[in-house]
């Protein structure tokens, strides 16, 4: 991922003062890897690793195309379990996890 940024300090130029201005880039936050999954008893079980403090979105699909919102979190410290007690209702489901709300 590529970005171009361009600044400029109208109060230090008004100034004539030549200020410096400074600018922080802060890096993306680290996507969702699910660390470790489990099935048993008609359940799945995942940990699910990431950036602290973020809101993690986990989603199921049964055709990869419509996917539905299980569960919305904030993590203070990652990792964090979930699980899904419904899987024995689906012939066949898809997960998967997101940033944001």
């Amino acid at each position: 991922m590529q970005c171009v940024y361009s600044i400029t300090s109208h109060a230090a130029l008004a100034a004539g003062s030549g200020n410096d201005v400074a600018l922080t880039i802060v890096p993306p936050p680290a996507q969702p890897v699910v660390t470790s999954a489990a099935l048993s008893n008609a359940f799945v079980r995942f940990s699910i690793a990431g950036d602290s403090n973020l809101a993690y979105r986990v989603q199921a699909s049964t055709n990869l195309s419509d996917w539905t919102t299980l569960q919305t979190t904030n993590v203070a410290v990652p990792p964090f379990g979930w699980s899904d007690t419904n899987t024995g209702s689906f012939l066949r489901r898809f997960y998967r996890m997101l940033l944001g709300p």
